[in-house]
């Protein structure tokens, strides 16, 4: 969590994103984990990829991040292998 890397392009990030810039205050940051899976990611660029033929704008297809808290180590691996789910769709 020291590292300079983790400092300025997770955690910064993060406490920018919440809504009521005084949340901050009221969580603490123990461990940081990046999730990278390989088949997703080239799930992710194809459908990016038919996306942009199809012609949707640079905006719709700019990357995003999402931080997620997470309390139990079990619940990162099924992400890192499943991925996110959001009602029916899968990120």
């Amino acid at each position: 969590l020291d590292s300079h890397e983790c400092q300025q392009e997770i955690l910064a990030p993060i406490r920018k994103s919440f809504h009521f810039p005084f949340s901050t205050s009221g969580h603490e940051f123990t461990r940081v984990q990046s999730v990278y899976n390989s088949e997703l990611t080239g799930k992710y660029l194809e459908k990016r990829k038919e996306m942009k033929s199809s012609g949707y704008p640079d905006a719709l297809l700019a990357d995003n991040f999402a931080f997620i808290a997470i309390e139990h180590p079990s619940t990162v691996a099924k992400l890192c292998k499943d991925g996110i789910r959001c009602g029916n769709q899968q990120f």
